[in-house]
């Protein structure tokens, strides 16, 4: 096999294309059954360089075309004297120097969720941290690296609120996403070794939902806090179950009056979906006086900032409870569950696709469980 720059005349005859040329011919390499002699290389050159920029320019040019030549003779030249062993062994070598972290991301490009690809970033983000560079190798992962990684997990701090370590549940989740980018380099073939089947899974301890009882929403009520924009969005998530990303955004324009009751329609941030969520008449008197269709509800509202008052807020009434916003939506689920009794309405309200994510409240229904048994007697008996 021999590979030699070609050089050919464009149409204005006063340059020159740049052009590989094989001999013999190659098998071209997008027409199945076609040969290949010429290969464009989408350089040019000047045919008569008479000025110092023309003479750098053809000199920079050829030069680059150099490097492509000599790097497509090296593949073939890798192909002509190594055996099959050989050649496996050169691709797992060349896979190893790939950048584990870089393969996260293209992962990561792959998931239309919203919240899916929120999680990649932020286990992005721990990885990078815990390895002190943003340059992984491949071959550099294996189970002791990935066992240090999971022990990190497990003390790292929250991303959201550094004086909290991640919850239980949240390392959890990211450690799957690691391992499964684990798997798709194995499936790609990058990896030969199945290491994400070895990575011991994080699991999730079992806990009941912190949230506001009747008595802590009162003393809120009674008590309630100098800045008016935290107390109605407090209890407007209370009354909604909304998540903080979704009234974050919230518009008047999605407020929605048809036969005489209110709904929101929004696309909620954590899967991108569509729905409707009714709001009682308490809700909507929360939301304020009504603006431009494109004005948000809450405009003011600078999350981080309220979140801290929120914590404040609750301490000061006497409430040890570490409240958050997610605490909130918390309280509207426990409190709709104990009115209706009705855990795949609840799944509705919440809009949760999966009924084992709304499951983790059913612990209220067991005092209904109690009153039901209790009521049951037969007649005469």
């Amino acid at each position: 096999m021999k590979i030699s720059i070609y050089k050919r005349p464009r149409k204005d005859k006063k340059k020159l294309g740049v052009y590989l040329q094989y001999a013999p011919e190659i098998p071209h390499p997008k027409k199945e059954g076609k040969t290949l002699r010429f290969q464009a290389l989408d350089e040019w050159i000047y045919k008569k360089p008479s000025t110092p920029f023309e003479k750098e320019h053809n000199l920079v040019t050829l030069d680059r075309c150099q490097k492509i030549k000599n790097k497509i003779e090296n593949e073939f030249l890798k192909e002509e004297i190594y055996n099959p062993f050989e050649l496996e062994r050169l691709k797992i070598k060349e896979n190893g120097n790939i950048n584990f972290i870089d393969l996260m991301r293209e992962h990561s490009d792959s998931k239309p969720n919203p919240s899916s690809i929120y999680i990649f970033n932020a286990t992005v983000l721990l990885l990078i941290d815990f390895n002190g560079s943003d340059v992984l190798k491949l071959k550099d992962v294996n189970i002791k690296y990935i066992e240090r990684f999971r022990r990190y997990l497990l003390n790292a701090n929250s991303l959201r609120n550094h004086d909290s370590k991640l919850s239980n549940t949240t390392a959890s989740h990211y450690l799957h996403t690691f391992k499964s980018t684990l798997k798709y380099a194995f499936d790609i073939g990058l990896i030969k070794e199945s290491l994400y089947r070895k990575v011991t899974p994080i699991t999730i301890k079992k806990s009941l939902p912190v949230y506001l009882d009747e008595d802590e929403m009162q003393l809120l009520i009674k008590n309630k806090c100098d800045n008016d924009l935290l107390y109605r969005v407090t209890f407007f998530m209370i009354l909604t179950g909304l998540r903080i990303s979704d009234v974050l955004k919230l518009k008047w324009g999605d407020l929605i009056k048809e036969s005489g009751y209110y709904f929101i329609r929004i696309r909620i941030k954590k899967n991108d979906e569509p729905v409707e969520q009714p709001i009682t008449n308490q809700a909507l008197k929360l939301m304020g006086k009504r603006l431009d269709d494109d004005t948000l509800v809450f405009d003011e509202l600078k999350e981080r900032q309220l979140r801290k008052e929120l914590v404040q807020w609750c301490n000061a009434v006497g409430i040890n409870k570490r409240i958050t916003w997610h605490k909130l939506r918390h309280t509207f689920a426990i409190h709709m569950l104990k009115n209706t009794g009705n855990i795949f309405l609840l799944q509705k309200l919440l809009h949760q696709r999966d009924i084992k994510s709304t499951m983790v409240y059913a612990h209220i229904l067991d005092k209904d469980k109690r009153n039901a048994m209790d009521n049951y007697n037969i007649a005469g008996l």
